[in-house]
């Protein structure tokens, strides 16, 4: 594959490399993509490179969850399975992006359950009461 890349251009607002006021170290390389280079506040939300992700992200935020985010290993783009770089930890319970807008949710007992994003993020609240997670 081939990319051809443009003039750097300067972000509209800087991302900050800071969590919890130290500076985070990449020991390993990472990429992301133009979605989260243009909403990112800070390095961790640059693991969020899909529309569906800081769609979850944000529903998570704004329900007032204790959320964290933890970048997944890197894995070969080549291979099948998980498409997430990020993993989104909420009490226990946490999920990472398949596609479209499904999301696997693993219950702080290691049930697993494939939900579309807004049903992942009740999930990942506890709200869900209608199955084990």
């Amino acid at each position: 594959m081939l990319y051809h890349l443009g003039p750097l251009q300067a972000l509209e607002a800087p991302i900050i490399n800071r969590d919890g006021g130290r500076g985070q170290r990449f020991s390993t390389n990472r990429w992301s993509s133009r979605l989260a280079f243009q909403r990112a506040r800070n390095t961790t939300e640059l693991l969020l490179e899909s529309a569906p992700e800081w769609a979850l992200y944000e529903a998570l935020r704004a329900r007032g969850a204790d959320l964290e985010l933890r970048a997944l290993p890197p894995r070969d783009p080549a291979a099948a399975g998980r498409r997430a770089r990020v993993a989104f930890h909420v009490a226990g319970r946490r999920a990472h992006y398949l596609d479209g807008e499904r999301f696997e949710v693993v219950g702080s007992n290691g049930s697993r359950r494939e939900l579309p994003r807004e049903a992942a993020a009740e999930a990942l609240i506890g709200a869900r009461e209608d199955g084990p997670l």
